[in-house]
């Protein structure tokens, strides 16, 4: 990669990244919203390696006394392990700890020569044939916690850039960020790798934000959509937020509220969405395990009229047992 124009037409400053690297931090951001959880540093190292070429990476968290397990980019596990006994002769992570948010290639810090002479690259680096180094720390400002992204290339003869250790340092503290947010939104129970067709809705139903699967879904039920808004012939938003599901020839939508706007969920019609509202309620508390005369009770209906209900769900869904029955119902309604 060259380095960013300082003259001549349409030239950016040098404190600007080149385009490149925008796409990169916005493929990142996108990760952090549509990458499994567990699986996003390795998907984020790839979009790295579009832009700045490396062997292996180590990307780890850690606090100013103990380092934790890393995540290990295309090298050994047992790094981990002789990194840890040979942690103290670490120069490099000295620098970095004094200056977070900075990208420091070791060569640099120390000089080549200097470098082959150190007892952490005789008894470490050269083992794992670490010839060229290239790291950055980020300091989470709540935590306090340490988050390293190490990048190594095996062969000497090819040592960083100055460019390209501009790149790293553009791209640091989007890595950790996207990172963050990500694992956010899996433990707040909004990863969308479940559900994966969604979109996030305002009052009006113009279309906020949406998963890549949700588009196609809706042109199966309406190939002309444009994906603006949601399509005219729904329900009303305030249908759906009630809880009130739309079952189409192709697709089931769901909704619920998030603050002032609506996540709305899409998933391919099954037997089960096209259960009518008390049916699928009545079947849910007998799948939960609730007797006829219970759920009666509960909803005001006489015994014959749940058991009824009952059977009908057993015929829609073509099951044979109870155990089948809940198998079906819970995995669609948690």
């Amino acid at each position: 990669m060259h380095a960013a124009a300082t003259s001549g037409p349409g030239a950016l400053p040098d404190h600007m990244p080149p385009p490149a690297i925008n796409r990169a931090v916005l493929d990142l951001y996108r990760a952090s919203r549509e990458t499994a959880p567990g699986r996003f540093q390795e998907h984020a190292l790839t979009i790295v390696e579009t832009l700045l070429p490396f062997d292996s990476a180590w990307w780890g968290m850690s606090s100013p006394l103990q380092v934790q397990r890393p995540y290990l980019h295309r090298c050994d596990a047992r790094i981990f392990q002789d990194y840890v006994a040979h942690m103290a002769q670490d120069l490099l992570r000295e620098a970095l700890v004094a200056r977070p948010g900075t990208t420091i290639d070791l060569d640099a810090l120390v000089g080549r020569a200097r470098h082959l002479r150190t007892p952490l690259y005789r008894a470490f680096g050269r083992k794992w044939a670490m010839e060229r180094v290239l790291g950055t720390l980020q300091v989470e400002p709540v935590s306090g916690l340490y988050e390293s992204i190490v990048l190594w290339r095996h062969d000497a003869r090819r040592p960083f850039t100055e460019d390209e250790r501009r790149t790293k340092e553009w791209l640091a503290p989007h890595l950790a960020q996207a990172h963050r947010i990500g694992r956010l939104l899996h433990v707040l129970g909004e990863s969308p790798s479940a559900p994966r067709a969604w979109a996030l809705v305002d009052e009006y139903g113009h279309v906020r934000e949406v998963s890549p699967a949700f588009v196609p879904l809706l042109r199966k039920e309406w190939p002309r959509w444009l994906g603006e808004r949601l399509p005219e012939s729904l329900p009303s938003l305030a249908q759906l937020r009630a809880g009130r599901a739309w079952v189409g020839d192709s697709i089931a939508l769901n909704a619920s509220a998030r603050g002032a706007y609506v996540l709305v969920v899409a998933r391919h019609a099954s037997p089960i969405h096209r259960l009518g509202a008390r049916e699928r309620e009545v079947a849910l508390r007998y799948a939960r395990g609730e007797s006829h005369a219970a759920i009666a009770a509960a909803l005001g209906l006489a015994p014959a009229t749940v058991r009824n209900h009952v059977a009908r769900c057993f015929r829609r869904l073509a099951v044979h047992s109870k155990i089948e029955l809940a198998r079906r119902l819970l995995a669609e309604f948690p």
